[in-house]
């Protein structure tokens, strides 16, 4: 499975958005803070496995369920910063000296 904090964040926010939940809300409903949540949508927070667990049963899903949502989106290249993902990058061949 792969995938970056931001594909599981914006996992995470497109399942808060598909709930019907402000950040505040479905924070509250996590047990969690809302300027904490809104760096993990962002991508710029990790999360413990605790605070996944809370998060993923306040959307009413498995922690997998979220983990696979955040592989598709990682795939797919809907990140917003998919110019850093290696498989955007063009490949080369040509020796380093000669760029």
């Amino acid at each position: 499975m792969e995938f970056s904090l931001e594909s599981l964040g914006r996992a995470i926010a497109a399942e808060r958005h598909r709930h019907g939940l402000t950040q505040m809300e479905f924070a509250k409903k996590a047990g969690v803070n809302r300027a904490y949540l809104s760096d993990v949508e962002q991508g710029h927070r990790n999360v413990t496995m605790d605070v996944l667990v809370r998060l993923a049963l306040a959307l009413e899903l498995n922690v997998s369920d979220l983990m696979v949502s955040a592989e598709r989106i990682q795939r797919s290249g809907t990140t917003r910063n998919t110019e850093d993902s290696v498989e955007s990058k063009p490949k080369t061949t040509e020796p380093l000296a000669d760029r």
